[in-house]
């Protein structure tokens, strides 16, 4: 009776692989989309404005981005208090955020590669 050789520790099948990086290609996607979170119409000098936000499954950057009436758009911030518009350029990087965020991916890819061996080498183990 032969034993088959023991797989290294780190070491993971080929289709393993590829699936991890359809994975890890979703979760760039769903982290670097652009998603509307706020959307909003006043009285002062702008059309419009809308806050974008990325991130998932907790967002880590936002901006907003003013339409002005003469069809610019500007990144600035909208005074909530007031009918003006702040002339300051607002993007926002929050840190713990984009910690969590990546945590999570690796979590996920993780609980994948480790789901997608077992099963393979339990096939493995039957023949």
């Amino acid at each position: 009776m032969t034993d088959k050789p023991r797989h290294r520790w780190l070491q993971i099948h080929l289709s393993t692989a590829i699936v991890l990086m359809f994975v890890a290609g979703g979760l760039t996607w769903a982290n670097a989309t652009k998603r509307v979170y706020a959307e909003w119409s006043r009285t002062f000098p702008a059309t419009s404005a809308k806050t974008y936000i990325y991130g998932f499954p907790l967002w880590y950057f936002s901006k907003c981005v003013v339409t002005l009436a003469d069809g610019h758009e500007k990144v600035l911030i909208p005074d909530p208090y007031t009918d003006y518009v702040i002339d300051v350029p607002v993007v926002s990087l929050r840190y713990g955020p984009l910690t969590v965020d990546i945590l999570f991916v690796l979590l996920v890819l993780g609980m994948f590669a480790v789901m997608l061996e077992w099963l393979i080498r339990r096939r493995e183990d039957r023949n």
